[in-house]
């Protein structure tokens, strides 16, 4: 047997503390560290928590939405009729149109007759003029895809 150096017994001694002391402080709760009570770190996770799931839910609400706004239009419907003036007689030349859609418009025959196509499907409001303005009329029909719905007749004042 060999006798240890005392110097080398104090630097195991020394190299011991160093040792037991990186592993209290890797071992140590959190709240040595981090200067919160276990009450305020319990807080924390669980406002992490919420925190994600609201994310979480705003996300799937966003990609709802994205894809709704993605869905392909309805078909468009039509609309037909007849405008006549207050005798009776056919009126040439009436603007039957869309309102807000100026691309969608169309102008009656020398019988009076219209009919209005590619609107889209839904409520829309139908507008009945005169070339000049004078009189009008206007129809609120709910617009069905690929279907021809009827006006029937309209009269206008023609001076």
């Amino acid at each position: 047997m060999t006798k240890q150096d005392p110097s080398h017994k104090s630097r195991l001694e020394k190299l011991d503390v160093l040792r037991e002391t990186a592993v209290e402080t890797a071992s140590a709760p959190e709240i040595k560290r981090s200067g919160l009570s276990q009450w305020q770190k319990k807080r924390l996770k669980q406002l992490g928590i919420v925190v994600g799931v609201l994310v979480g839910i705003t996300a799937v609400y966003a990609l709802a939405n994205w894809l709704w706004q993605q869905r392909p239009a309805p078909p468009p419907g039509a609309v037909t009729g007849l405008v006549l003036n207050l005798q009776g007689q056919p009126i040439a030349g009436a603007v039957v149109q869309v309102e807000g859609h100026t691309d969608i418009s169309t102008v009656t025959d020398e019988n009076g007759r219209y009919q209005l196509n590619n609107i889209p499907a839904g409520p829309q409001r139908i507008t009945i003029q005169l070339a000049n303005g004078a009189s009008g009329t206007a129809y609120t029909p709910v617009i069905q895809s690929n279907t021809l719905t009827d006006l029937g007749t309209s009269r206008l004042f023609q001076p």
